[in-house]
């Protein structure tokens, strides 16, 4: 048999960028799976419904998540073909002296009913950023677009999944009865009702009520959900409206009419939601600014230069 000569280790650059790409693959696989194994059950037992919750994400999705942000955390400090694990525990020394801390913070969190694994995915989020963010300023400079991308990537996973997590966790929702002149309460932000007032739009008529969002007394926003009746469709859908933020974002949704000046209003408070799609972003430009290095383009013209002396 022939047997390559280029070999590597388990914790080489090579074995990383193979684990990490095997784990994505899998946390992606995971989640078809427990989006669509609802659908093909349904079709399969002939209209019997089956539902995939959040324990089977958390089950499931977040130890992947974990063990994806070990294997980003150690790749961009190890070497090509083979790394020391002394070089490994020199950059690594601060995260492993805290765990002790850690698992006392824990003790203290489970015992305040904080939800732990959240804070544990946080925790190797965070390790994550604050690891690449030391690797840029000890490298003084990047020195390539690969390395740039490479960066930018990894802090954009880090940054999606961290806002993942603390939407999913800490987000705050209440289903209230409201009249004209009423407040009600949310992390923080007091939503006060002035009032619903008929409105016409291009194709439809609605009822649009009116809410001042206010926190420690400041003012913070106006929002103006809407419940719409479209008449030609003769169908009613609910316009919620939403006050965006970098750490937050609040949102009101009408609901039904329940009284004379009554109605059903939904209110919710979700951190970092604008985190998701931020991570997003900063892993599409990595990858694009990955592109663009001279190493790519170099390899491409040897390619276009063989072709052309073959063909002569």
């Amino acid at each position: 048999g022939i047997k390559s000569e280029v070999q590597f280790e388990w914790n080489s650059r090579e074995a990383m960028l193979l684990i990490n790409n095997l784990l994505l693959v899998v946390a992606t696989a995971s989640v078809l799976l427990g989006t669509l194994y609802p659908l093909l059950y349904e079709v399969i037992t002939d209209g019997k419904k089956i539902s995939v919750g959040p324990p089977y994400f958390n089950r499931v999705f977040v130890p992947i998540v974990c063990l994806l942000f070990v294997a980003m955390a150690v790749s961009p400090f190890s070497r090509w073909r083979r790394t020391s694990t002394d070089v490994l525990l020199k950059q690594h020394w601060p995260f492993l002296l805290a765990t002790p801390v850690a698992i006392c913070l824990v003790t203290y969190i489970v015992a305040t009913g904080i939800d732990v694994i959240a804070i544990g995915v946080e925790t190797l989020a965070v390790w994550i950023l604050v690891l690449l963010a030391r690797h840029w300023w000890q490298a003084g400079s990047i020195s390539s677009a690969s390395q740039l991308g490479m960066m930018l990537a990894h802090a954009g996973i880090a940054v999606a999944i961290l806002g993942v997590v603390v939407t999913i966790t800490y987000s705050e929702g209440r289903d209230v009865r409201m009249e004209p002149g009423d407040a009600v309460s949310l992390a923080g932000y007091d939503f006060t009702f002035e009032g619903v007032q008929k409105v016409r739009g291009p194709n439809y008529l609605a009822d649009q009520a009116e809410f001042n969002v206010t926190r420690d007394g400041e003012f913070v926003a106006k929002l103006r959900p809407e419940k719409r009746f479209y008449s030609v469709a003769q169908n009613v859908m609910t316009e919620a409206d939403m006050d965006p933020g970098l750490m937050r974002d609040v949102y009101v949704a009408l609901g039904e009419k329940v009284g004379d000046t009554a109605w059903a209003v939904r209110v919710h408070v979700k951190p970092f939601v604008r985190w998701i799609w931020l991570g997003g972003l900063l892993v599409a430009l990595g990858g694009f600014i990955t592109l663009l290095d001279k190493r790519y383009r170099r390899e491409r013209r040897l390619v276009s230069d063989n072709v052309v002396g073959t063909a002569a």
